[in-house]
């Protein structure tokens, strides 16, 4: 026992990423007691039930502010409470992390090591369809999830150094990071992940781990950058960019660049490609990339620059990732092949099952009978569509809960259609809509600057600019899409409106798109009326009906 910490005690942690967290998490998994991430940006009422739910009886929180929002009946039934500040607010407050090297540990003696079939840690779903759902896991299902990722990723060694930014909260980024322990790995801490590209060059990364919405964010930055510079050396990274796609293009289908590339790629890598990639440090070897699927454009681009992005694949329920690609065993636009330690298998409407000893037993939440996710002659139904190619890659097509009908009886998955959205440079977000309607519609999030810049909301004739201008871009993106897939109208709104704090991201920075779906259900209303009064849902080129600016700023 250390502080009233015993075996079998459940820690809540509730804190920014940091050096303290990881220290504080490997202290009570070294006690065998349990380490529950709590995010900081869930509601006080989520954070106050999860905390009661989970009898959480040691709580460690980012600053005094956090346990403010905590009721004082919950608040009571803690044993110990510390937070992370560098030192207390006042005098009468709660311990910090940092006290507690000032106890005199001549005569602490560790207890024994934690069995195999301790629980190590409960992680919660992501939250895009409802409340988090809280999943626990053993000590020896921690143990596999780690040597399987470390199979797949044997090139991360002594030596390598990684990054650490992505919330702690989260399983992703733990297990990154006890990989890098047990190989001996580096790993940069950053606490502030908007800050992280300043930081690359310092940490020189050999592999980085990110979500999509972070590439994203890196190819606008890149592509506003070139866009800015002086006419000639604007033209002539696009020249650079445009030889190395066709170089990368030709590769990926096994097949020889064109003479000319060839004699040109050589140029185009040294006076632009080795800038770009320069941006991320001088060891960055590939990226690693979870929690939602890369639209293939983007694929397309980083593979090009030189830095691939190996798209992974996993589910909260099972803590050993389902698939992966591999350095040398990869292909776009798929998560790769199964990992061996679990089958994998599809469904008869290609829903993914899976089955291992990675797979959570129970939930251990509230209705936990009615969360138990859904089990088909023993595998686990992932509630994701996919499919496999000849040589046994695993291609996601979107969630199961995602997809939906039109009246017209057309079924549309809306993940393609969002991610060519996001390629427009200055749309954050989108979210396609529709179930049950005759037609498509997309909700957009655009950068306030973007909006101000193009002038929409100012006047009737900037609003009719704006519109030509996004109904010849969203042409553009979806071109070689279906009819059926391509939008009837578009609600544009304050990109703003996506926020982890609104609720419209969960912490993975994916869409919960009920959420979006319901905030905005008055103008997407209104949007279906304005299109129920065109002739014809087909335009000349864009179908766009309307722009709603009246809730850019909601």
């Amino acid at each position: 026992m250390m502080l009233g910490v015993v075996r079998g005690d459940r820690v809540g942690i509730c804190a920014l990423t940091s050096l303290e967290w990881e220290i504080t998490q490997m202290a009570v998994l070294r006690i065998g007691a349990s380490v529950v991430g709590l995010d900081i940006h869930y509601t006080d009422d989520l954070l106050t039930n999860l905390i009661a739910e989970l009898r959480i009886v040691v709580f460690v929180a980012q600053n005094s502010e956090i346990l403010k929002r905590i009721p004082e009946p919950v608040a009571q039934s803690f044993k110990l409470v510390l937070t992370a500040e560098k030192s207390r607010t006042e005098s009468s407050g709660p311990r910090t992390l940092n006290d507690l090297q000032s106890i005199d540990m001549a005569d602490y003696r560790p207890p024994v090591s934690p069995r195999p079939e301790d629980e190590a840690f409960v992680v919660f779903s992501s939250g895009t369809t409802g409340a988090p759902k809280p999943v626990p896991y053993r000590h020896d299902q921690v143990s596999l999830a780690l040597h399987s990722i470390l199979e797949a990723f044997a090139d991360i060694e002594e030596g390598s150094t990684l990054v650490c930014w992505l919330p702690l909260a989260n399983l992703f980024q733990r297990m990154i990071n006890f990989g890098a322990m047990a190989r001996g790995a580096t790993s940069y801490i950053v606490e502030d992940p908007r800050a992280v590209m300043n930081y690359l060059r310092v940490a020189n990364p050999h592999v980085f781990i990110g979500v999509p919405r972070f590439f994203e964010q890196v190819y606008a930055g890149i592509t506003r950058r070139i866009e800015a510079s002086p006419g000639f050396s604007a033209n002539f990274a696009k020249w650079g960019l445009n030889i190395a796609q066709r170089r990368a293009k030709a590769l990926r289908c096994d097949r020889s660049a064109t003479w000319w590339v060839r004699i040109l790629w050589p140029v185009a890598d040294r006076l632009v490609l080795r800038r770009i990639r320069a941006t991320f440090g001088a060891n960055l070897r590939y990226f690693i990339s979870g929690s939602a699927p890369m639209p293939y454009w983007l694929l397309e681009w980083f593979d090009a620059i030189g830095l691939p992005v190996l798209e992974a694949y996993g589910i909260s329920d099972n803590i050993v990732p389902i698939a992966s690609n591999r350095y040398d065993v990869r292909k776009l636009g798929t998560v790769g092949k199964p990992l061996p330690v679990h089958v994998v298998k599809l469904a008869e409407d290609g829903e993914i099952l899976v089955r291992g000893a990675g797979v959570a037993l129970q939930d251990n939440g509230p209705n936990g009978a009615e969360n138990t996710p859904l089990r088909q002659n023993g595998f686990l139904a992932t509630g994701d569509l996919g499919e496999f190619d000849a040589a046994g890659f695993l291609r996601i097509i979107g969630r199961k809960a995602d997809v939906f009908k039109t009246s017209g009886g057309k079924w549309v998955a809306p993940a393609e259609i969002e991610g060519r959205l996001r390629q427009i440079f200055y749309v954050e977000h989108a979210v396609a809509l529709g179930a049950g309607k005759k037609a498509v519609v997309a909700l957009i999030g655009v950068t306030a600057i973007h909006l101000n810049e193009l002038g929409a909301g100012q006047d009737s004739s900037s609003n009719n600019v704006f519109q030509v201008q996004l109904s010849g871009d969203v042409a553009n993106a979806l071109i070689d899409l279906p009819a059926y897939q391509q939008p009837a109208g578009l609600l544009v709104v304050s990109a703003d409106a996506f926020s982890v704090a609104s609720g419209g991201l969960t912490t993975n920075l994916k869409i919960r798109r009920r959420c979006m779906e319901t905030k905005f259900a008055a103008a997407i209303d209104r949007l279906y009326m304005a299109i129920d009064e065109v002739p014809s849902l087909r335009s000349e080129k864009l179908p766009l009906v309307t722009i709603d600016m009246a809730v850019r700023s909601s």
